[in-house]
């Protein structure tokens, strides 16, 4: 596959939610002629630019690495993330009442809006995850890697069940299928068996989602329509009710509702996440409902605000480099290239994980900065050492001279 073909392979398995919020936008502006509507699709835009570019650069980088053999702690990330998988998948069948797929009543998230230890250990899932997917796709595509693939078979096989225990429509699936572009190696990939086998994948899936779930309710459409709505609450800020304009209402500054997880320090922010809010008003859903708050949906809500227009890119830019480094530092540079681009297209698709995000990689990088100028210095103190040795012969008689002239 040439990088080109990768970059839009990939592109429209990660970065979807991103044409739907074009769409949105396009459509109210030229349907309804909303020109409010003008900084959101802006906004798109940038985001868009801002992914693709940092894609492409991975797929480049990644392309360079293609006769080098896996990176030894490769394998090590790989069973740290299948343990991940085991421990979210043993906490949702502990809990199958009310968390997951075999939850009574529909209430899938229940136990995961209950706990905030929960909540934080699946937002700190998606990248290690993302990164064992991919990993486990090189290992098993790879002809460098002939052997001792059953590891990486064994992670897609847990995180497969444990994402039907989570109760969701199919992430396993997309994850899997953002991973295979990324798979760059010394031969071409079977595109047309990998295809068949990811939709072979897919119906298992869904059937065996359907025949397990608690929700006799639940069918191909209403998977359907519960993803298209998931995905973005923009469908329902655009509706010309003028639910965009009583959310905005309720909300405080841009940055503050963003960085909500600031809280703790007592700041002030809405009751209830955005999303949620928003589910609330146009569909009367209960409080464990909602839509990912997008950075474009976000600027449906504050059109008129051009610093979050502009420096929210710049950050999420920042910040994934800042994660791309603590990689390298892992000596796992085939992740931080993955990594990138994987956290960039999360951060616009929802702003909440990412400022989850911010604080831990900012307090991390920092940490191996003073790591790196401690060791620097003591290098430098033993070369000095080393290049000036004392002598104490010299020494001694220098001081019975001393001692003698005196």
């Amino acid at each position: 596959m040439h990088l080109k073909a990768r970059a839009v392979a990939i592109f429209l398995v990660l970065g979807h939610p991103l044409l739907f919020g074009i769409y949105f936008c396009l459509g109210g502006m030229i349907n309804a002629g909303k020109g409010g509507l003008a900084t959101s699709l802006i906004g798109e835009a940038l985001a868009a630019t801002v992914c693709v570019w940092l894609l492409h650069r991975s797929l480049k980088g990644l392309a360079t690495m293609r006769f080098a053999p896996l990176e030894p702690n490769a394998r090590l990330m790989v069973v740290g993330a299948c343990l991940f998988c085991v421990l979210l998948g043993l906490v949702n069948l502990t809990n199958a009442a009310s968390s997951g797929l075999l939850a009574q009543g529909g209430s899938r998230l229940e136990f995961y809006f209950a706990n905030d230890w929960f909540r934080r250990l699946v937002t700190f899932s998606y990248i290690p995850l993302a990164i064992g997917t991919y990993y486990s796709m090189y290992g098993i595509l790879s002809p460098l890697c002939r052997q001792r693939r059953a590891t990486f078979i064994t992670f897609l096989l847990v995180l497969f069940v444990s994402s039907l225990l989570s109760g969701s429509k199919g992430s396993a699936i997309v994850s899997i299928a953002g991973a295979i572009p990324c798979v760059v190696t010394i031969r071409p990939l079977p595109v047309a068996k990998m295809g068949i086998a990811l939709f072979l994948a897919t119906c298992a899936y869904l059937a065996i989602f359907l025949s397990l779930s608690s929700d006799a309710t639940t069918s191909l459409l209403t998977i359907f329509l519960r993803f298209y709505l998931s995905i973005d609450m923009s469908i329902l800020l655009v509706d010309g009710n003028g639910t965009a304009e009583t959310i905005a209402s309720r909300l405080g500054d841009v940055w503050l509702e963003v960085f909500r997880n600031l809280g703790v320090f007592g700041v002030r922010s809405a009751d209830q996440p955005i999303g949620v809010m928003v589910f609330q008003y146009a569909l009367g859903t209960i409080p464990t409902v909602g839509a990912n708050c997008r950075f474009g949906s976000l600027l449906l809500l504050y059109p008129d605000r051009l610093d979050f227009l502009l420096l929210y890119p710049v950050l999420v830019t920042i910040v994934a480099i800042l994660l791309a480094e603590i990689l390298k530092a892992a000596n796992v540079p085939r992740a931080a290239l993955v990594a990138i681009p994987c956290f960039a297209f999360t951060a616009f698709q929802d702003a909440y994980w990412f400022t989850t995000h911010v604080g831990p990689i900012v307090l991390l990088f920092s940490a191996l900065q003073i790591v790196k100028a401690v060791n620097r210095a003591f290098i430098r103190r033993n070369a000095h050492t080393e290049q000036h040795p004392v002598d104490l012969r010299v020494v001694a008689r220098e001081s019975l001279e001393r001692i003698g002239n005196g």
